[in-house]
């Protein structure tokens, strides 16, 4: 009996030691996001900073993101991110949402101009959309607008030519126009800047309040396309 009882655990010892090592870990899945991420973007360099979501439990790490730093865009959180469907690992990540980010501008820019004349538009995003593997990494700007990609654009407004009840009509037709060009997910505002040198020295997203000085800001509107 003593005999049998020692096969029996060393069976079970036996079964659980291959089960271990059957399941995913820790460390294999963030080197398969990593491995993932330097394969679909060869030109750029990627270092792993810090596991976001995954952990031991039911899913045993089939669900798991990092969060990773890009050697082109050294100020963006890049998220990798991969989990179990249908038997098989899905992979998705950001990456898109900071490699085109200077085209959406320019292409939100062009037609924003059609609707609001001297305009600068620029997107803020926290993080950008998860996109799939599927997506192709040759889109255009439209084809990620088109994507649902939860982005924010800001339209400043140059202090001369503009009223804001003018402005405020132009951007009822502009935020049909983005409806009807299905751009979906896609908010943000519309803002008079009323001091020149302050539109001048606009750059980049500029936060408010708290970035710009609200005694030459009239904020005109928001905008949300669902």
């Amino acid at each position: 009996m003593k005999h049998n009882c020692s096969r029996i655990i060393g069976l079970c010892i036996a079964a659980l030691l291959l089960c271990t090592g059957c399941a995913p870990s820790a460390e294999e899945s963030q080197k398969a996001l990593m491995r993932y991420m330097e394969n679909r973007y060869p030109e750029d360099n990627f270092t792993w900073w810090y596991n976001a979501l995954g952990g031991e439990g039911e899913n045993t790490y089939q669900t798991y993101e990092i969060i990773m730093h890009s050697e082109k865009y050294p100020n963006a959180a890049i998220h990798a991110a991969r989990w179990k469907k249908d038997g098989e690992f899905v992979y998705a990540d950001n990456y898109m949402a900071f490699y085109l980010q200077d085209d959406v501008e320019a292409f939100m820019q062009q037609m924003a101009e059609e609707y609001f004349g001297e305009c600068k538009v620029y997107e803020y995003f926290s993080k950008g959309k998860l996109v799939s593997s599927a997506f192709p990494i040759d889109a255009t700007a439209e084809d990620y607008l088109k994507s649902k990609p939860g982005c924010s654009i800001t339209i400043y407004l140059a202090p001369e030519g503009h009223t804001k009840a003018d402005a405020q009509e132009n951007l009822i037709k502009f935020q049909d126009m983005l409806t009807e060009k299905q751009y979906y997910n896609v908010s943000g505002g519309v803002r008079i800047i009323l001091d020149q040198a302050t539109y001048d020295g606009i750059t980049s997203f500029v936060s408010y309040p708290g970035g710009l000085d609200s005694s030459i800001v009239d904020f005109v509107g928001g905008f949300e396309v669902k």
